[in-house]
């Protein structure tokens, strides 16, 4: 079943509660894939609809290019 998403094709709005530095997300951008020895899949679905058979074929063919 493919869940229907919200409209993002305009800008965001702003919110109106002030997050503290703390609890505030910080991103950094610049990232040197030469360092990293790891990549992993958000498969909860939070930022994506997957389509799950396709996911899992791909997930099979990457593990044994591997072995």
């Amino acid at each position: 079943m493919q869940l229907e998403l919200p409209n993002l094709s305009g800008p965001a709005e702003a919110s109106t509660r002030s997050i503290t530095a703390p609890r505030r997300v910080y991103v950094n951008r610049d990232l040197k894939l030469s360092n990293i020895d790891w990549i992993g899949f958000d498969m909860d679905y939070t930022l994506a609809i997957y389509h799950q058979d396709e996911m899992d074929r791909l997930s099979i063919e990457a593990t044994l290019d591997k072995l």
